[in-house]
This record gives C-alpha cells, sequence and structure tokens, in this order.
C-alpha cells in the first residue's frame, strides 16, 4: 500500500499489517481451497480484525479412498497419477478417469 494511504487509514484508527503467509486453507464442507504464497492483509479497527487474501487458488476435494482404489483398478495408473487427476477434476470420477487414460 502506498504511504499517503497508510497515514490516512492510521489517522481513521485502521492498523494494517502484512502478514509473511506460506500458504493459506479454506476449509469448506466439501472441499478446501488452498492459496500458496498468498498475500495476506490483517487490518484492525474497532477491536475487530480482517484478513484479506490475495493469490491464485486451487480447490481440493475429499479424495475417498474407494475413489482412488477404483480408478486405480480401472486406470492402470499409481496412487499418485489418481490422486492428482482426482484433485485436478475437483473430486470427478468421470473426468478424472478420462484425464487418466486420455
Amino acid at each position: 500500500m502506498d504511504p499517503r494511504t497508510l497515514a490516512m487509514l492510521r489517522r481513521m484508527g485502521i492498523k494494517t499489517e502484512e502478514i509473511p503467509a506460506r500458504r493459506v486453507i479454506i476449509e469448506l464442507e466439501d472441499e478446501r481451497w488452498v492459496f500458496d504464497r498468498p498475500t495476506v492483509i490483517k487490518t484492525s479497527m474497532g477491536g475487530q480484525e480482517a484478513f484479506q487474501i490475495i493469490g491464485n487458488y486451487v480447490r481440493e476435494s475429499e479424495i475417498s479412498e474407494e475413489d482412488v482404489k477404483l480408478l486405480m483398478e480401472k486406470s492402470g495408473k499409481s496412487r499418485e497419477e489418481v490422486i492428482q487427476a482426482l484433485k485436478e477434476s475437483g473430486g470427478d470420477l468421470a473426468e478424472a478417469l478420462a484425464r487418466l487414460t486420455g
């Protein structure tokens, strides 16, 4: 943030701080959003804190062991390859199988 903006925020009682985060993970009900090397800004005002996360993220779905075994059998690929395909397809079995065999 430019120095004039920071000075204005301080005058208004708003404090900002950049957090040196290596990774941020947001866990939802059925998936995770993983931000690698994001810019994280913490803003404090009136006893409350807010965080702004800036960067690209990857959506990871929960991967079941049954899905991994099934795709290993159907595709003949290794566990690591199957898990990667499931991550890239957001857990969609048909799309993962197409990636593995296509």
